[in-house]
């Protein structure tokens, strides 16, 4: 603010940005004709109908003996003659076309730029604008785009209007220097030492101050000689604060044409003007207030906000040069000493932590597509992720919101053992020396222990066929095996064991589909050498196939991907035979996909496992989700299609989980068989 302000004389606060002002600000929509309409500031979309004068009509005020250029871009879905038109009458009988007006004509052409230039004449005070599909018997949408009439028989660079643009300058590390512009709905403002800026790192605008425009119609109250509102919630202290049309006192109490706040050390939210020592009361300050906004120079209130306003915006891609960056407005603009902060190195689209930055912008989808493809490597040997979704999954973080999804492009090398066979008993209390009998699949079966079996430890059974005949211990969960082999044999001897600590005999057979619970998980999200990558999660947890020679997925992975990797939110179903059925909620950094999101529906209808990535329902084989042969689908292996996992169980038993076949079909496999493998991640 460059001077003390009056009433009488307001002194403008100045701030960092200039209206961007286009002559599209003053047109005035006229009517439209068989055209169903949508317009925003800088487009304008119409659905036309199938009838030879379809149209849109503007009225644009001009100053006569003008050259005037009008430019924009148009695409349209159908085939149809596209104009533009300018003339001194609005007729809808079609007129314009002949009358004192000039036309742009041109035939479908997608992405096509066009410039009109015309000059109005001694009588002109305003002209109509007519955009027109203008062919018989077609349909179609035509969309006029980037919009912009100036003075002058050239076309410049479309800006856009109704912002307020702010230069700004890049300074490279070895004194290499440019210029760019970027666009805000609002200036940059500051008072004191606290300032709005932009963070182009995080692609934020950063609001520390907040102004009130007085209307005079705000709860205005007499103290003494002043009138009082309150403001809003503010720093317990006092804060800085600047008025464009009265100064802040500096004593205890104000002087006509100055303002304080309540109180010395604190500022409870009233601020006090003194317009007239209270001698013509509130509502000639209310009167005043009002005249200002009425003639466009509104008394406005600057305050710095309890807590800054944050919010996402995009920014364009901005000029910038190797190694570290660093932004400034260009100060000359403005004398308010604003500024814009951030350092940045470039946004690169193939350097995962400017992938991730784009990610978090919101920007992705405007960056990458689905199907693209991003690289990492995984102890030397390439990994290609395909991009399978965008903003699709929920970022577990709840200060994140936007997510690029990826998976292996085809199955990782080495197979992986879902879930391992279980024990079949749980020894909670230990069992004593003696003989125990027990069911299964209405057999009975028997076996004698000589020495006693300490608590916690497990027994396995060992089957010929689908007999069991042998009974195997490990004194702890998930342990190696104690001893030699039990035999069992036919009969019901001795002691029932406790059917409460016997396990579902599937499981026992082939292992437990409980994603939440099962070895691939832990493998996934593990960078643990081999031998270390396992535990035992329940009490009849045994270790997988690959415990002792494989390493976790994370081992070995390039460290910037894994940095830039979010955990990401996911649902697994549990089924109803053993587990209660209902379904599990977790957290997972690397995870398999659902049934449901390689568009084959849902293994149960009651629940939702996060629906088809557009990857698998936009190229799929299927008119509609099913787990018929897809080779949208088909992973390979050494060359060689695969069968590859998905998390999904197979929902009429409890040891199968769903997988992908070699034609692309969805079918189910029991948890103990080792298959490929096409792990998926989110970049957050």
């Amino acid at each position: 603010q460059d001077g003390t302000p009056t009433p009488e004389e307001p002194v403008e606060v100045v701030s960092v940005g200039d209206r961007t002002a286009n002559l599209l600000d003053l047109y005035s929509y006229k009517t439209t004709k068989n055209v169903t309409l949508q317009i925003t500031s800088n487009t304008i979309i119409g659905s036309f109908d199938s009838v030879r004068d379809s149209y849109i009509i503007y009225q644009l005020p001009v100053t006569p003996n003008q050259i005037y250029t009008i430019s924009g871009e148009y695409t349209s879905t159908t085939y149809h003659a596209t104009n533009v038109v300018v003339s001194v009458t609005d007729s809808t009988s079609g007129e314009w076309f002949n009358n004192n007006g000039a036309r742009l004509f041109r035939r479908e052409v997608t992405g096509n730029h066009f410039e009109l230039s015309f000059q109005s004449e001694d009588n002109f005070v305003s002209v109509f604008i007519v955009f027109t599909s203008y062919e018989n018997n077609q349909t179609g949408t035509t969309i006029f785009k980037n919009l912009q009439i100036q003075e002058g028989a050239e076309a410049t660079e479309f800006e856009p209007y109704g912002k307020y643009k702010i230069p700004v300058t890049v300074s490279g590390e070895n004194g290499e220097e440019t210029t760019a512009d970027i666009y805000l709905d609002e200036p940059l403002r500051k008072i004191g030492d606290y300032a709005d800026y932009v963070d182009f790192e995080k692609q934020q605008l950063i609001k520390n101050v907040a102004v009130v425009t007085f209307t005079g119609e705000e709860e205005w109250r007499v103290q003494g000689n002043a009138y009082f509102t309150y403001i809003a919630h503010t720093p317990s202290e006092t804060p800085p604060t600047l008025c464009s049309a009265f100064s802040l006192s500096t004593s205890g109490s104000a002087a006509v044409g100055e303002y304080r706040l309540a109180g010395i050390d604190s500022w409870n939210g009233n601020v006090l003007f003194n317009y007239d020592d209270g001698a013509d009361g509130v509502d000639n300050f209310k009167s005043y207030l009002a005249q200002q906004y009425a003639n466009g120079t509104p008394v406005k209130f600057y305050y710095l906000r309890v807590t800054p306003i944050t919010e996402l915006i995009e920014l364009p891609q901005i000029p910038t040069f190797a190694g570290t960056n660093v932004i400034d407005v260009d100060t000359a603009v403005k004398p308010s000493q604003m500024y814009v902060k951030g350092r940045i190195t470039p946004i690169s689209t193939t350097d995962f932590s400017g992938i991730q930055t784009i990610t978090r912008a919101g920007l992705a989808d405007k960056v990458f597509s689905i199907r693209d493809q991003l690289t990492c490597q995984r102890d030397g040997v390439n990994l290609v992720w395909d991009v399978i979704g965008i903003d699709h999954d929920t970022p577990a973080d709840p200060q994140f919101t936007h997510s690029l999804t990826l998976q292996l492009h085809d199955c990782f090398p080495t197979t992986i053992q879902f879930d391992a066979p279980e024990a079949f008993y749980y020894a909670e209390n230990g069992l004593a020396a003696g003989t125990y009998h027990f069911t299964v699949s209405g057999t009975d079966y028997q076996f004698t222990l000589s020495d006693d079996i300490t608590a916690g430890s497990q027994l396995m059974l060992n089957f010929t066929g689908n007999t069991p005949t042998s009974i195997s211990v490990s004194i702890t969960k998930g342990g190696t095996i104690s001893g030699s082999s039990i035999a069992i044999t036919n009969g019901s001897d001795g002691t029932e064991l406790d059917t409460g600590y016997i396990n579902d005999i599937n499981r026992v057979c082939f292992g437990s589909n409980n994603y939440t619970e099962s070895a691939i998980r832990q493998w996934l999200n593990s960078d643990g050498a081999a031998g270390s990558v396992w535990a035992p999660q329940t009490d009849y947890d045994r270790p997988p196939s690959w415990v002792s020679n494989t390493a976790g997925f994370l081992n070995g992975m390039d460290a910037d991907f894994l940095a830039v990797v979010g955990a990401t939110h996911i649902v697994a179903s549990r089924n109803a035979v053993c587990d209660g059925g209902g379904s599990d909620s977790m957290d997972d950094k690397f995870f398999l996909l659902s049934r449901e999101n390689i568009y084959a529906g849902r293994e149960i209808s009651t629940v939702d496992e996060g629906g088809a990535y557009p990857y698998y329902k936009n190229y799929s084989d299927l008119a509609a989700a099913g787990t018929g042969n897809d080779s949208n689908r088909i992973k390979y292996k050494n060359g060689r299609a695969w069968n590859w996992w998905a998390r999904t169980l197979y929902s009429e038993n409890g040891r199968g989980f769903r997988n992908v076949g070699t034609t692309g079909n969805v079918n189910y496999y029991n948890a103990h068989y080792s298959l490929g493998v096409a792990p998926a991640c989110n970049i957050i």
